[in-house]
């Protein structure tokens, strides 16, 4: 207790360059509203059907889909940032909210629930899942919620154009990336930079980025300039996976226009520090 009171008090000494995230998130963590969401919906997670390639659960009325041999306990953490708007990890918020009139591209479809969250909301999504296995995943929810096939890319963003390995993990779906050598195992996927991702597969633009992209945040970003320069889009990304992330994405964000919050707070107890969990922008023209 006495190193976590440390690693907050080092952290307000820096909490406006951090975003100013409030701290009734020290109350309102990722892992206490997790729990509460399972025990809420502990029935509806327990009826599970499965056929020779999925999970299947229904919560709030909505179907979602799993791979079927991961545990339904991962799937129940994205739920839960789905489906509580108070959550810390909740994209659809005040400064970037999701509208019918929005194109949105989802950096980190995975199993695609929150594609299909703003599919449902009218925008126009573009997924972006280097999975082919989880991509069979986003068609089969998109199917069974009767909306249209979702445009699903397979690739990376990065901060260059190359071709990498990448390896599935159909028991842990999150483990899933790309892998240093190439085996029988994995095959390659394209990385593209945010900007030549922009040109060839949005040439009408774009006007929302949702992000996590599991430590990768800040170099996708930041690979998109130029189209984030010329869309002006809103853009909620995740900042815990690195210390420095949420300095480095708002330092780039700011002198381009954006009005930039910080939201949620993370103790990372190996590292002794918290970190801002979220980070929300929108360009100041749209304010």
């Amino acid at each position: 207790m006495i190193k976590q009171l440390r690693a907050l008090a080092r952290y307000l000494t820096h909490w406006v360059e951090q975003g100013r995230p409030s701290l009734l998130w020290l109350c309102r963590s990722s892992r206490r509203m997790n729990a509460a969401f399972v025990l809420r919906h502990k029935r509806e997670l327990a009826d599970v059907s499965r056929d020779d390639e999925f999970q299947y659960v229904t919560i709030e009325g909505k179907i979602f889909v799993w791979p079927g041999r991961s545990s339904i306990e991962a799937l129940a953490e994205f739920l839960s940032e789905l489906l509580q708007k108070q959550h810390p990890h909740h994209y659809d918020a005040s400064l970037t909210p999701i509208e019918a009139t929005d194109t949105v591209l989802d950096v980190g479809a995975c199993e695609g629930a929150f594609s299909a969250f703003a599919a449902e909301k009218g925008a126009k999504v573009i997924s972006i899942e280097p999975s082919r296995f989880m991509s069979r995943v986003i068609k089969r929810l998109f199917e069974l919620r009767g909306l249209p096939p979702s445009q699903i890319v397979n690739c990376l963003l990065g901060e260059s154009e190359r071709e990498l390995p990448f390896k599935d993990d159909h028991d842990k779906p999150g483990s899933s990336g790309p892998v240093e050598e190439a085996s029988e195992f994995s095959y390659p996927v394209p990385m593209l930079t945010l900007d030549d991702f922009v040109g060839q597969y949005l040439p009408g633009g774009l006007t929302y980025i949702k992000c996590d992209a599991e430590g990768w945040d800040s170099y996708i970003l930041r690979s998109g300039r130029e189209a984030i320069i010329r869309y002006k889009p809103k853009i909620a990304i995740t900042t815990y996976h690195n210390s420095e992330d949420y300095r480095i994405i708002a330092g780039f964000l700011s002198p381009l226009g954006y009005t930039c919050r910080g939201k949620g707070l993370l103790y990372f107890p190996h590292q002794g520090e918290y970190r801002t969990l979220m980070l929300h922008a929108s360009h100041r023209s749209r304010i």
